[in-house]
């Protein structure tokens, strides 16, 4: 058999998947030719992006495994690329991803190395649950200054503003909850917490888990923050009791949080539930359906805005 007859056929080697554009990224920046592409297949996770799993077999018996991520439509509006590359590079040189190849801030795209072996974070997992608070420590108490500040207030106005652009209504009632919410952010400023770099999307679907290793992924919105932001992105990645609550708080700050500590993590709950759900809203003008995310928003709004209302009040 000619080394021909053993290359992979056209469909093994790519498919419609992948644009004209994404193949020259790739081909351009790995120095490889489009024929070498193979197996290409949709990835499912994430609710801002579409991404691909590819291999490049440059010599049609062992691949390469990469990722390509193709921003999602109207993200461009909402995510600044040139501050997810400045966050990326933190991150990398803190050691808590390393996966990035290349991230282009202009375009938006990126192409990351796949990590075989990865096996889905569990919040039920208490060892998992330690080690991904570590991540988050290491990150903040490095206290890395971000020439990009991400300030949830006009986060939230700027959303406002594209809502009102695509004539949406408020599908989450958010309208009821505003003036306590600004009153909650007038609290947890007076808090004095003192800002840092922060990934401002710490779920559970962007912490990578390996045997032995877990990373921190996905920094499109890193920047400049208070670092409850990432404590409540955390937390509100599932339904948790009040006990999970407080074990993932004393698993952060590795002994019992002070009352402040904790009223300060509750009003940062209840910052990111009202943001995310405008974030959501908007999302949903740009086509993104399926999410089961808002719906969970939801419920620890219902729970921490009067909570945290009531701890500001006192």
């Amino acid at each position: 058999m000619s080394r021909a007859d053993q290359q992979p056929t056209g469909d093994m080697r790519r498919t419609a998947l992948l644009s004209s554009v994404a193949l020259q990224h790739i081909c351009t920046t790995l120095e490889c030719s489009p024929r070498e592409i193979v197996n290409v297949r949709a990835l499912k996770r994430g609710h801002t992006n579409t991404s691909y799993l590819f291999d490049v077999d440059t010599r049609y018996s062992t691949s390469n495994h990469y990722i390509y991520r193709e921003p999602g439509a109207g993200t461009e509006r909402i995510i600044d690329r040139e501050r997810e590359a400045f966050a990326q590079r933190a991150a990398d040189d803190l050691g808590l991803d390393g996966t990035t190849i290349a991230l282009n801030a202009v375009e938006g795209w990126k192409l990351s190395r796949f990590i075989p072996g990865g096996i889905d974070f569990s919040y039920r997992n208490p060892s998992q649950v330690r080690q991904a608070c570590g991540l988050l420590r290491r990150l903040h108490d490095a206290a890395i200054p971000c020439p990009w500040n991400t300030d949830v207030a006009q986060g939230n106005a700027d959303l406002h503003r594209l809502l009102g652009e695509q004539g949406v209504g408020d599908r989450y009632d958010l309208a009821k909850i505003e003036s306590d919410i600004e009153d909650i952010q007038r609290g947890t400023d007076r808090d004095g917490v003192s800002k840092v770099l922060c990934h401002n999307d710490a779920c559970d679907m962007n912490f990578l888990v390996t045997p032995g290793e877990m990373r921190l992924i996905d920094w499109e919105y890193g920047g400049q923050a208070d670092p409850g932001t990432d404590l409540a992105s955390f937390i509100c990645g599932i339904r948790h009791t009040d006990d999970e609550v407080a074990a993932i708080l004393v698993a952060y700050f590795g002994r019992t949080p002070t009352e402040s500590e904790w009223r300060h993590a509750i009003g940062c709950i209840a910052l990111y539930c009202y943001h995310w759900l405008l974030w959501a809203e908007y999302r949903e003008t740009q086509g993104m359906v399926g999410n089961h995310m808002p719906a969970i928003w939801v419920d620890y709004a219902k729970e921490y805005v009067p909570l945290a209302r009531s701890l500001y009040r006192d």
